[in-house]
């Protein structure tokens, strides 16, 4: 049985759901689900299409149990303290449970990724290493200083959004306590929050992950560049940077319609849509509609409509 391990809080409940939808939608074997939340204890939370998909043979939902934990670089960032909570999942995995795929909330999946993902965890056993992700090549590329802020001779440096990783083999190593105490080492000198952690700590020593299995779009990439990302050969899609498929700005991109298409199987809604800033999102609309750049948009009319009500 494969065991997939999501972290989240309220900010990203409905994204997190449309991950998992898409996940068990394409899935071609029963797949259980473990969720980490940051204040979620009852499954009555979930959405009844997840609990009742043919292909989720268990879900368990764990409450983040806090305590005296710090979460560097957070407050006012685009991101919460529940990055965090996957450095800490040992807590709340059963103790039976060998591998575990953890999936950031805005991955969403376009093919099964079963059969890659058991090669991969074969690969895995005959390693010596304890988890697979894959390399964000240009990391260091114009910044050496970062690898010297963290310690990593390696020059490599993963995306923690897509990792299968080797429970027995974490554990054994001791790697929470580890991490634990390589934070407060770090502390003043963290960017992209346990990311920055777990890539100090492992330092290049992780199996490669395929472009497939974990594709970066950039939203804003997209937009300043006006091309779209080639997504055909993609397993998985990963919505990295802050600009994302449920905004207005990222909606009016054309690749956001894969996780818009992935929120109709959650709902009867056409359209996700979070506003942070406002006016911004206001403003972008507006502009998208005397440029006529909304027309190229899935169901026009109906983006529309929901962002109008996402105002009120």
């Amino acid at each position: 049985m494969y065991t997939f391990l999501y972290c989240f809080d309220n900010n990203y409940n409905l994204q997190a759901f449309t991950s998992i939808i898409s996940l068990l939608d394409k899935a071609t074997k029963e797949i259980s689900i473990n969720i980490i939340h940051s204040s979620m204890s009852d499954s009555n939370d979930i959405p009844k299409t997840i609990l009742q998909h043919p292909k989720l043979i268990e879900l368990k939902l764990f409450k983040f149990k806090k305590d005296e934990l710090v979460f560097p670089n957070i407050i006012g960032k685009h991101i919460s303290e529940a990055t965090y909570y996957r450095m800490y999942f040992e807590k709340y995995i059963n103790s039976s449970v060998q591998k575990v795929i953890y999936i950031d909330s805005d991955i969403i999946f376009l093919k099964c990724p079963l059969n890659d993902i058991e090669l991969k965890i074969t690969e895995l056993d005959k390693s010596i290493f304890t988890l697979c992700a894959k390399t964000e090549h240009s990391m260091f590329a114009n910044n050496l200083q970062k690898s010297k802020d963290l310690n990593i001779e390696s020059l490599k440096y993963f995306n923690a959004g897509f990792m299968i990783i080797d429970v027995f083999k974490w554990r054994k190593e001791g790697t929470e306590e580890k991490l634990i105490k390589l934070q407060d080492s770090l502390l003043k000198k963290i960017e992209y929050w346990d990311q920055d952690i777990l890539n100090s700590y492992f330092d290049g020593k992780y199996l490669e992950l395929s472009d497939s299995q974990n594709y970066f779009i950039d939203l804003a990439l997209d937009e300043i560049n006006e091309t779209n990302s080639n997504v055909d050969h993609a397993m998985s899609i990963h919505y990295i940077g802050k600009t994302k498929p449920w905004s207005i700005r990222g909606i009016l991109q054309v690749n956001s319609v894969y996780f818009q298409k992935a929120y109709r199987l959650l709902s009867k809604n056409k359209y996700l849509i979070v506003n942070t800033v406002r006016i911004n999102s206001l403003k972008i609309l507006l502009k998208s509609i005397f440029s006529l750049k909304i027309l190229r948009v899935d169901r026009p009319i109906s983006f529309l409509l929901y962002a109008l009500r996402s105002f009120v």
